[in-house]
């Protein structure tokens, strides 16, 4: 792996590789080095999910808003708009985890939905007596990476939360379409509740 010095996969996937082994700083080099290349966007999208991966949250956000905000001198016009996309979720997802307070959402069924690889992504997130009891991603384009669409429900149902939950290896996109949509419904329930 160290004999390849440059992230030429169309999503970032060398990028993500060095951040799964632990080495963000690797990663967060190849990303600098690929947006220099002219993709910033998938550059800055790959770093924001490496930092989060982390729980460097705010080094995330810093990160999904340069690839908001890139302008991409090559890559797929397609690839691009959706990275932006899912930049815009995935900073949206981060805002909220900070405020989400589980204890907080009323009994009930939750809806929300998130940009996923091969489009929205929509989840029901079932709250009873301040604990999630179940995450269950009811309508989705995936055509692949199909272990995401139960792992990271399974995660955030354990973990009780959407904070620190690892993405699935290879379905990175899938998993933090989960996540963001679980977060914005469990935010959305208590903006109804009025918990915040």
């Amino acid at each position: 792996l160290s004999q390849v010095p440059t992230d030429y996969t169309r999503h970032g996937a060398l990028i993500k590789l060095w951040a799964d082994m632990g080495d963000f700083d690797k990663a967060l080099k190849l990303a600098e080095e690929k947006a220099s290349a002219g993709m910033p966007t998938v550059a800055y999208l790959a770093a924001g999910d490496a930092c989060r991966l982390a729980g460097r949250y705010e080094d995330a956000l810093a990160y999904y808003r340069k690839a908001s905000a890139a302008i991409d001198a090559q890559g797929r016009e397609g690839d691009v708009k959706k990275g932006k996309e899912r930049a815009q979720a995935s900073i949206e997802a981060i805002q909220l985890f900070d405020m989400l307070d589980v204890a907080k959402v009323p009994d009930g069924a939750y809806t929300a939905d998130s940009i996923a690889y091969a489009g929205p992504l929509h989840v029901e997130v079932e709250v009873k007596g301040g604990k999630i009891q179940a995450v269950r991603v009811t309508k989705h384009q995936e055509k692949q990476f199909y272990s995401a669409l139960t792992d990271t429900p399974k995660q955030i149902v354990a973990r009780q939360s959407v904070k620190g939950v690892g993405a699935v290896t290879g379905a990175t996109m899938t998993s933090e379409a989960i996540l963001n949509a679980t977060a914005k419904a469990l935010a959305g329930a208590m903006r109804k509740a009025g918990g915040s």
